[in-house]
């Protein structure tokens, strides 16, 4: 294959695969895509490194020795030490290396094929192992797969939404398949600014009914989310309420997000609480934190194995966990607390949560 052709696919697959839209990233998979042709010195990237193509190329055949597992299991080696060095991110130190392999299984779909295995001399192919078939280095087939890897390759980096909701075609790539990376990316670029709503494939962990639908995201918790729909608030993950699939965020209504601390020293709660609640008639408020109170028996929490427990009594203590502030100022009512309670404050109210 021809070295822009390896470019071009590197450069759409491995930020696809990384989910990741970084130029970092893009650039070293595209150098990685050129490494294996340093087996001879008529290719780009022999004739920059001359001598030391030169000397590869009367050693060995070409798409041998460079093209093979070996070749990039020692890339991948030498490559963690000075991504180290330079304090490089993971996808960095992927990208090299996986730009190298994914050149590598290009040219096993040509008529030569590779050594895959090397040392052992066994020509490797994919497909078709009809000569008419594969393809030919500059003929029509190549030229495709160029024009749609040069298409996938541009648009990771269009500045312009892919989806509603400013989802980049990175980003839909990486929530779709659940890559953790993306979904905490896309969620932090929206929250601090917007109310933020994810669409969810998954299923409750109570009884493994299907959960899909579109929740509110309240907030980022123990690298879960904790999210509101139809009166209710549930977090995602394996010891929450809802298992997912997938989950993608689609950004909302404009919304300003702040976080205020309120400590009781043996004080009454609620009107703490009341004036907040004043304060942001048109917004929505949350309490989070922990608080001895002087009759906790009169606390009788909602309990619904469905749901996140947002209010628990472990003695005198009241836990609250996104405990929304119309459900605190009743509950806590004529209630002397001693303590520290954070209050999250939405700026709006979405309509239908």
């Amino acid at each position: 294959m021809m070295s822009i052709t390896h470019a071009a696919l590197a450069g759409a697959a491995v930020p696809l695969l990384l989910s990741s839209s970084d130029p970092m990233v893009f650039g070293l998979a595209v150098l990685g895509s050129q490494l294996p042709d340093i087996d001879t010195t008529t290719s780009l990237i022999g004739q920059v490194c001359y001598p030391l193509s030169s000397w590869i190329e009367s050693k060995f055949p070409h798409r041998s020795a460079s093209h093979s597992f070996v070749a990039i299991a020692t890339v991948a080696a030498a490559w963690w030490f000075p991504s180290q060095w330079l304090n490089l991110s993971r996808a960095e130190w992927f990208a090299l290396w996986l730009g190298m392999f994914i050149s590598i299984v290009a040219d096993s779909f040509t008529i030569k094929g590779c050594q895959l295995f090397w040392p052992h001399p066994v020509w490797c192919y994919s497909g078709s192992s009809w000569d008419k078939k594969r393809l030919k280095t500059g003929g029509t087939g190549e030229l495709w797969v160029l024009a749609v890897s040069v298409a996938i390759a541009s648009s990771l980096f269009i500045s312009q939404p892919f989806a509603t909701g400013g989802t980049n075609l990175v980003q839909f790539a990486g929530t779709s398949i659940g890559v953790k990376d993306a979904v905490y990316s896309q969620y932090n670029q929206y929250a601090s600014t917007h109310l933020v709503y994810a669409e969810i494939k998954g299923v409750a962990t109570s009884d493994r009914t299907r959960a899909d639908g579109r929740y509110w995201t309240l907030g980022q918790e123990a690298g879960e989310f904790v999210i509101a729909k139809d009166g209710g608030i549930y977090r995602t993950g394996a010891t929450g309420q809802i298992l997912t699939d997938s989950i993608r965020f689609t950004r909302g209504e404009e919304n300003i997000t702040t976080i205020e601390v309120v400590t009781f020293d043996d004080e009454p709660i609620t009107p703490r609480l009341e004036e907040l609640q004043q304060q942001h008639p048109e917004g929505a408020i949350f309490v989070t934190g922990s608080v001895a109170v002087d009759f906790p028996e009169d606390i009788k929490p909602v309990v619904d194995p469905s749901k996140l427990s947002t209010l628990t009594v472990n003695g005198s203590s009241l836990t609250l966990n996104y405990h929304p502030i119309e459900q605190a100022i009743r509950d806590l009512n004529d209630q002397y607390g001693l303590g520290t309670l954070q209050v999250k404050i939405f700026s709006v109210r979405p309509s239908g949560f």
